[in-house]
């Protein structure tokens, strides 16, 4: 909501790298030079008592998924 909330009306904020590129990328918003960047580092936590094929598919996953160029913005589109 905050960023449907600056593509409508201007203004600042902290995104994502990747909820923002295609914004970035098309001069919708621009990067603030010399603005801090922050790191945002995701755990997963399991029993490795409850190892599983199942378990073993599911990080397949989330790697496969953390390894696309994805975009995943919301694909708000200020111009229409």
């Amino acid at each position: 909501m905050g960023l449907q909330y600056i593509l409508e009306n201007g203004g600042s904020g902290y995104f994502r790298t990747r909820v923002v590129q295609s914004y970035l990328e098309s001069g919708v918003l621009e990067q603030v030079p010399k603005a801090p960047e922050f790191s945002y580092p995701t755990y997963l936590v399991y029993s490795r008592d409850r190892d599983s094929q199942t378990l073993q598919q599911a990080f397949d996953l989330l790697r496969e998924v953390i390894n696309t160029d994805d975009d995943w913005s919301q694909r708000w589109d200020p111009l229409t």
